[in-house]
């Protein structure tokens, strides 16, 4: 099913009308959804999240009164637009993941009586959606959705517990199971071009395992962790406008920090560096402008800081309790974090907290942006 959306102004936090045109689908997914609860499965600060689209768009989710909503940020237009599919409930929230310049996907969480998750895709932004028509449960992690060039991997919920599964990202075919390689609970995925890198835990530690579509293989890593590995989906440049799709890594292991990108192959370029304290614990990474990982810690009491691989630390302002993501978009480094009915977005470059409800921080943003 096509769904084209005329865009809603994000001054307004009603759903735009959307224009319903038929399309094909993916095949139907054999997982059976399970149970949901009541309440949201994640929390708002693993619900609020980015993701770049384009050298000049990037995807923000944010919630609105019960509702999480997704809006497309223009650094062109300068202007922001809710783009969420109508007709499906975002009261469990969001997962997203984008491919740069290529495709992305939204996908929803459970929530009470909506047991399965309706998975949308588009190529344009948000402009038109796809349905597919999977119909199992996503699992209640933050990062269950990953995107390499050719394919949509997701973490699914079933009674037996979280599986991993695979689509071709054309719509053409059905999703499968793709048997993980080791005993170990599912933790969240990203996208790298050529495959996708898995996080597990197993015994109390984290491990990372990455899979490779060309030679069908996985690779395990040696990074492991006491904490989860904060982990996320970038574009790094490689020449020009182009660019490929890699994955920015951080774990902690008492007051060593591990920040480290993995290559489209599966390799891992990785750095020690030290930490502002022995508590902090990463909750989000990406790159910098100089494609070199950068991350989100949170400290004790919950105080944010970021911290490059040169091992560089920016304090964040005392009333930022938590985050949710951390995106670069052109030469800026934005945090998001759920604050009210919004977001606070502050640019590490320049200092500014654009918080404040969801239908007035975006636009704050276009006159720093210039």
């Amino acid at each position: 099913m096509l769904k084209k959306s005329h865009l809603g102004s994000l001054a307004s936090l009603s759903v735009s009308a959307l224009v319903l045109s038929a399309c094909g689908s993916f095949a139907n997914s054999v997982t059976v959804p399970v149970a949901s609860s009541a309440k949201p499965l994640l929390s708002d600060s693993a619900l609020t999240n980015g993701a770049v689209v384009s050298p000049n768009q990037m995807w923000v989710t944010a919630k609105s009164l019960t509702y999480w909503e997704l809006f497309l940020w223009s650094n062109t237009t300068k202007s922001a637009k809710m783009i969420s599919p109508v007709g499906i409930s975002g009261e469990g929230g969001l997962a997203i993941a984008y491919d740069p310049g290529k495709y992305g996907v939204i996908g929803f969480y459970p929530y009470q009586s909506m047991l399965h998750s309706p998975l949308i895709v588009t190529k344009d932004g948000g402009y038109h959606w796809n349905s597919s028509s999977f119909g199992g449960s996503l699992a209640p992690v933050k990062d269950a959705i990953g995107l390499s060039d050719s394919t949509i991997f997701l973490v699914a919920m079933t009674s037996n517990g979280r599986i991993l599964e695979e689509a071709p990202s054309s719509a053409a075919g059905a999703f499968r199971t793709l048997p993980f390689p080791v005993a170990g609970q599912i933790d969240g995925i990203a996208g790298i071009s050529n495959g996708v890198v898995a996080q597990y835990s197993s015994g109390g530690t984290y491990h990372l395992a990455i899979y490779s579509s060309q030679s069908g293989q996985w690779s395990m890593s040696t990074i492991t962790s006491p904490n989860p590995i904060s982990m996320s989906s970038a574009p790094v440049k490689t020449s020009g406008v182009s660019s490929t799709e890699e994955v920015s890594i951080c774990s902690s292991r008492g007051s060593s920090l591990t920040l480290g990108l993995v290559s489209p192959t599966g390799v891992i370029t990785s750095s020690v560096v030290g930490s502002p304290n022995s508590q902090a614990v990463p909750v989000a990474c990406t790159v910098d402008s100089n494609n070199l990982p950068q991350a989100l810690l949170r400290g004790s009491g919950g105080k944010m800081a970021a911290v490059t691989s040169s091992g560089a630390t920016t304090k964040l302002g005392s009333s930022l309790i938590g985050a949710g993501a951390f995106v670069q978009l052109q030469s800026h480094s934005l945090v998001l974090a759920p604050f009210n009915n919004g977001v606070h977005m502050i640019d590490l470059q320049s200092g500014i907290d654009f918080g404040g409800p969801v239908d007035t921080i975006l636009s704050k943003i276009a006159s720093s942006f210039g």
